[in-house]
């Protein structure tokens, strides 16, 4: 079963041989999600590179870095994190140890506090409710989501009616009803009695095959939902999930994987894949005109996929991608704060790692998609 309990000396639990990190002061691997508390404090970044970061969001400087236990291989690779609505708790979940455990920190100290075992499968994402009451949990392979109690972590309801893995979820403004993705094509959505999950619909939307993301608008009349396979965002009616609209996304190619509101529920945001023919990643924005969308705009933000959106007060945005680079735009699609630390990308074929033949100089590049003019020789 699930055990929330304060974490217990590293000789009972935690591993016990030493891990040699080298630790620049970054990420060096994909921001998988960012969560903020209410107020837009503090930015949670979770990543690869099996860390998780708090950073002031006001002068975008580092302020906690928070270790989960790590393995060899996979194990504590982070997907999914959440930092509660006044700011005081991180919850960070991925590809764990044996019992697929969770990890409670203190945000300000960056002390781990907790440990939550017993899960079914990998955590793939984390969200608090507004209110700060319970804590959603989606899950890999068929075991969908649990609701938690987010202060003593006990489950209070859960659904595993799940074929594939649930990527996405997220609470009501009101804290009172929760929606779900699943990858085996279907949308759910629950209300939430006392943390006890009832159901209330599940329906496959139109846009795709493959729902990634879903989210509620401020005022709980509408659900946005991003797919991983194609460019389509679907915005369906909250109480029974039909289609309502889909905003204009003619002309891309990738996916808008994931979406967002604005808190005033004015604009729609959506992210992914998505590029035009310069390969630049970017930010589409819709102005809402009642059941339609307007004219879109893009923010181009990076070269890397657009991994997680992050909406904050006075219509900014916080946005995380693979580079690992994350930042925050404003209300006009300028760039508030802009954190991309410098790591050598040797995805390309073309170039990779090389190696000179007399063994004294190495090139490589900090770009997925560059020209020879992007290439940098260490000697």
């Amino acid at each position: 079963g699930i055990a929330f309990a304060m974490a217990a000396p590293a000789s009972a639990e935690q591993p016990t041989t030493p891990v040699l990190r080298i630790d620049p002061g970054e990420h060096t691997a994909t921001i998988n999600r960012i969560s903020t508390d209410a107020a837009g404090r503090w930015l949670l970044t979770t990543s690869h590179d099996k860390t998780a970061r708090v950073w002031d969001l006001a002068k975008g400087r580092l302020l906690t870095t928070l270790r989960p236990p790590i393995g060899t291989g996979d194990e504590g690779k982070l997907f999914a994190g959440a930092m509660s609505p006044d700011g005081s708790i991180v919850v960070i979940g991925g590809w764990t140890d044996d019992d697929n455990a969770m990890y409670v920190f203190d945000r300000a100290s960056g002390r781990m506090l907790r440990t939550v075992t017993g899960l079914a499968n990998v955590v793939l994402h984390l969200a608090f409710s507004p209110d700060g009451r319970y804590l959603v949990a989606g899950l890999g392979g068929s075991n969908g989501v649990r609701v938690f109690d987010a202060a003593d972590g006990s489950v209070l309801g859960e659904d595993t009616d799940f074929a594939e893995s649930c990527y996405g979820a997220q609470f009501s403004a009101d804290s009172k009803r929760l929606v779900a993705t699943g990858l085996d094509g279907f949308v759910r959505t629950y209300r939430v009695d006392g943390g006890k999950l009832v159901r209330l619909a599940k329906r496959a939307p139109t846009g795709g095959k493959f729902p990634w993301d879903a989210r509620f608008s401020p005022d709980g009349k509408r659900i946005a939902v991003g797919f991983n396979d194609g460019t389509s965002v679907d915005v369906v009616d909250a109480g029974d999930l039909h289609p309502l609209f889909s905003p204009d996304t003619a002309g891309l190619n990738g996916n808008l994987s994931t979406v967002a509101w604005s808190r005033d529920g004015a604009w729609l945001y959506a992210a992914g894949l998505a590029q035009k023919d310069d390969n630049q990643k970017f930010i589409r924005r819709w102005p809402m005109r009642g059941n339609r969308a307007g004219a879109p705009e893009d923010w181009p933000v990076s070269n890397d996929t657009i991994m997680d959106l992050a909406p904050q007060p006075d219509d900014r945005i916080a946005f995380s991608s693979g580079g690992p680079r994350w930042g925050v735009i404003d209300g006009s699609g300028r760039r508030q704060l802009y954190h991309a630390p410098s790591v050598a990308d040797l995805r390309n074929n073309r170039a990779g790692l090389m190696l000179s033949a007399d063994g004294m100089q190495v090139k490589f590049a900090y770009e997925y998609d560059f020209g020879d003019g992007w290439l940098h020789t260490v000697e």
